[in-house]
């Protein structure tokens, strides 16, 4: 029996995959879709993108707090300097989502029931949790809105297939603070907060926020806005370019694309039925001073409806049968998938319902605190996988990906707000009241039925200081219930090493590299977030510096990542 050979790779955390380029394979490389395998040498065989469902994960529990009361978790982070231990950020005193309560039934000279209080908590187990910290408190009716300004009352009331009363709207000073999201800079410590006030935004920031009060209002007053047209805001700080950028929910005419608008929303919807809520992005050095939306192509845009529109900076339905006609996109959380630096991101899907089934006793969000008429506000969908950009800039709106519009994040029943945290096991997201997982970049991969294959990205051979790994699951499933039975035994994974080459004439060239062929390399009936890779030869490996692939052969089996960690 030849020794087995233990290929070795160097890895280094927090640094985005590269499609284009060839460089040594700093982070694990995710096999999310098909646009993440390589195309030459070309793919083989049926190979079937495949996203997971988190699940829920009875052995945590979030902090003690009043979750059917509306308190929300809308961020979650590894504390900085703190390895293994974990922080949350609870709005609490306005159960805006679904409900509110009423500013007139609200008992007067209570300081925790005359606001919004962001809380902090802290973990080491998701279990048992330390706080609260009261790192920030916003006032009811100290903010400035101009929400209710005529030119809107009259725009919405224009455009909407039901009577609409002043109660619609929120009073001129907005009344009634919500949290929206939060992300930091993980360098220097700073964290920004958005939070909405009417329809203004209003960012607020800290450092390392632990102690009561610490956050800021970016603009030094709670009455001064970032910008006035949106309040549902999705921020994610981008480390490649050191900007902060809002994932912007905005509003896009269904005429500017070509739509007939009565066609297409059949039923009313509280932002207007020529109108749908798609997603573009804002950009920020400082979380103070935004651009207008990237795709809003209006000289200046004025308010959150925009005339002109710049498809190339939106995430938009495809309006084709994959989708709902009348779909809308109603949040984004984008988050980075632990130290393979790609990104990824939970959609919140919506499509409005008939009016008469709107305002019906307990449907959706009935009651609803601001129409008498139900107001047309359907339900929240379901949320939806997005893959974001190779590159890992959030930014570049064309690059996402909606490859499982079908496919729940969650359980049916449950929206998320906040990003995950990653274990050295998982991706787990604290909720509102319970706790969601996914194992670790199991978030989608390549499945085959049958036999198939596809290699991966170029990279540099490095030194041997790691160890090559795969992320996989090639488990045999069931058992041999009747004699002789093979149809759950068939799963398997090989896996080969080549070379890649330039000839004289500029052709690339790709080659097996002697003892790494896939016959000696064979995983069957396991499962694992880290299998090594190892080939039964005797030969070295290539050169450090040399451009190698992976050949990845297999049938009825998930791969997920590949990547290296120390021995």
């Amino acid at each position: 029996m030849r020794p087995s050979v233990l290929l070795t790779l160097t890895l280094t955390t927090n640094v985005a995959v590269s499609a284009t380029t060839h460089d040594v394979l700093k982070s694990p490389m995710l096999f999310m879709d098909l646009n993440d395998v390589a195309t030459s040498p070309a793919p083989w065989g049926k190979l079937l993108p495949r996203a997971n469902t988190m699940t829920e994960q009875p052995q945590f529990s979030p902090p003690p707090c009043n979750w059917t009361g509306g308190d929300t978790v809308f961020a979650a982070f590894e504390v900085l300097g703190s390895p293994g231990t974990y922080e949350i950020f609870v709005a609490v005193g306005r159960p805006g989502e679904p409900y509110r309560q009423p500013i007139s039934t609200i008992p007067t000279g209570s300081f925790d029931e005359a606001g919004v209080k962001i809380n902090r908590y802290t973990s080491t187990d998701l279990r048992s949790w330390d706080g609260p910290v009261t790192v920030l408190f916003l006032p009811d009716g100290s903010g400035s809105s101009t929400v209710s300004s005529k030119e809107h009352r009259d725009y919405v009331r224009q455009h909407t297939h039901y009577p609409v009363d002043d109660s619609f709207f929120h009073p001129e000073d907005g009344s009634i603070w919500t949290a929206k999201s939060m992300d930091r800079n993980p360098a220097t410590g700073e964290y920004l907060m958005f939070a909405s006030y009417g329809s203004s935004a209003h960012t607020f920031t800290a450092n390392k926020p632990k102690k009561e009060n610490t956050f800021l209002p970016t603009t030094g007053s709670l009455k001064k806005a970032v910008f006035k047209d949106h309040d549902d805001c999705n921020v994610f700080f981008q480390q490649s370019t050191n900007t902060w950028v809002d994932m912007q929910i905005m509003f896009e005419l269904y005429s500017a694309v070509g739509l007939n608008a009565s066609k297409v929303k059949k039923y009313c919807d509280n932002v207007s039925n020529d109108t749908r809520r798609v997603v573009s992005v804002r950009t920020s050095s400082d979380g103070t001073n935004w651009t207008q939306d990237w795709g809003c192509a209006d000289a200046h845009q004025k308010d959150e409806h925009c005339s002109t529109f710049n498809t190339a900076a939106m995430v938009t339905p495809c309006d084709c049968p994959d989708d709902p006609p009348d779909l809308e996109f109603y949040r984004i959380r984008a988050f980075t998938l632990g130290a393979s630096g790609r990104v990824a991101g939970h959609a919140l899907d919506y499509v409005p319902s008939p009016h008469a089934v709107v305002y019906s006793p307990g449907y959706g969000r009935q009651p609803l605190w601001y129409c008498s008429e139900g107001c047309c506000h359907g339900p929240h969908s379901y949320e939806e996988w997005w893959i974001g950009p190779s590159s890992g800039n959030v930014a570049n709106m064309s690059e996402w990906r909606r490859s499982y519009k079908d496919t729940h994040a969650v359980s049916h029943d449950i929206w998320l707000m906040a990003q995950p945290v990653t274990t050295t096991t998982q991706h787990v997201w604290v909720d509102s009241g319970k706790v969601f997982a996914l194992d670790l970049y199991r978030l989608a991969g390549i499945y085959s039925p049958g036999n198939g294959e596809f290699s991966t990205l170029q990279f540099s051979m490095p030194s041997t200081a790691d160890a090559l790994w795969v992320n996989a699951d090639v488990r045999w499933q069931g058992g041999n219930y009747v004699g002789g039975a093979d149809e759950g035994r068939q799963a398997y994974l090989m896996v080969a090493l080549t070379r890649v080459t330039t000839s004289a004439d500029g052709t690339e060239v790709v080659e097996q590299v002697p003892g790494y062929e896939p016959e000696n390399c064979i995983i069957t009936n396991t499962t694992g977030l880290q299998i090594p890779l190892l080939w039964n030869t005797t030969a070295a490996p290539p050169p450090t510096g040399t451009t190698v692939q992976l050949r990845l052969y297999f049938r009825d089996a998930y791969v997920y990542a590949i990547g290296a960690s120390k021995k």
